[in-house]
């Protein structure tokens, strides 16, 4: 599943892996196989749980207990520390798996890492439409309230 969500875009920006292997014989199928066995997957995990916690958060933490963080401005910076966490997260996570390795894999790395952030964004937008909106449900359905500024959210 990781493979299929960053191996088509990683190859459109960088070389593909046939030419990343031919140009680096000795060490190329290694790099390529981390890449399958170790980067792709803790970065597709690291994205999928910084932003699920972040968003759960943000919609049942911070606006439950203080309730000033429901305008846009705030919305979009808490979108944009998340963001800017998964990339970061996901390049440290590369460059600690590519350690051993003496070709360069750097350009890879910092590619991966803005992948992981655009899916960040994206990601974050699709959990707090359902955050809001179990927010909401619960609110109408039950006497309970996990969130009472979840309707005055953007998202």
């Amino acid at each position: 599943m990781w493979k299929n969500l960053y191996d088509g875009i990683l190859q459109s920006l960088h070389k593909n892996w046939a030419a990343y292997i031919a140009e680096y014989a000795s060490q190329g199928r290694k790099v390529r196989d981390t890449f399958f066995n170790e980067v792709y997957p803790y970065s597709g995990l690291l994205l999928f749980g910084i932003c699920l916690l972040s968003c759960l958060l943000y919609y049942f933490y911070f606006n439950k207990r203080f309730g000033r963080y429901y305008s846009l401005r705030t919305w979009f910076s808490w979108l944009l520390v998340t963001a800017g966490l998964a990339g970061m997260l996901t390049f440290w996570t590369g460059l600690s798996s590519m350690s051993p390795f003496h070709c360069p894999t750097s350009l890879m790395i910092t590619y991966m890492a803005i992948i992981n952030t655009l899916y960040a964004l994206f990601l974050f937008f699709l959990f707090s439409l359902l955050c809001q909106t179990a927010a909401i449900m619960v609110r109408r359905l039950s006497p309970y309230d996990i969130s009472p500024m979840a309707s005055r959210t953007p998202f």
